[in-house]
């Protein structure tokens, strides 16, 4: 899912968006980025009801593995300013241009590394969202009632192509 290349453009991205916020203070690098990335795919699976929970002393809450790789203001810091792509040389007019690179790479990924079957099948996903943006939905009496409707190319074994 994330080359190096990408990951380097990613560091970039994200630095050139806060130095233009005036954040000059702000640092980042490849490793840095690898354990923010880490830490949002374990949070996906270790679930708090505040994210700073995982930084707490309190024996039942803290999370060694978290404030171990990364502080909490650090964590912020990236949260705040990563960034994709370039905001001042962005097409206006493609709704998803902010991650459109990052899409094409998986989609290059995932038809290098898939495993191809006789057998597909094509169904919709929703992907929970509840911020503003022209491309969200609503969809009512589903589980994920908000968010972008997505639709995906399966194989028989479940393998998202």
């Amino acid at each position: 899912m994330f080359t190096e290349d990408l990951l380097k453009h990613i560091v970039d991205e994200s630095i050139k968006y806060a130095h233009n916020k005036n954040r000059m203070n702000f640092s980042l690098s490849v490793p840095m980025l690898k354990r923010f990335i880490g830490f949002l795919l374990f949070t996906g699976y270790s679930c708090l009801p505040q994210e700073k929970l995982h930084w707490s002393p309190a024996v039942d809450v803290s999370t060694p593995l978290v404030h171990n790789a990364m502080t909490c203001s650090s964590y912020m810091a990236i949260k705040q300013n990563i960034h994709l792509a370039d905001n001042t040389t962005i097409d206006k007019t493609d709704k998803l241009a902010k991650v459109r690179l990052y899409i094409k790479i998986l989609n290059k990924n995932f038809m290098k590394y898939g495993v191809f079957s006789t057998h597909r099948s094509i169904g919709e996903q929703m992907i929970p969202y509840f911020g503003k943006h022209s491309c969200k939905m609503f969809m009512q009496g589903k589980p994920v009632r908000f968010g972008f409707k997505v639709w995906c190319l399966c194989s028989s074994n479940g393998y998202l192509y």
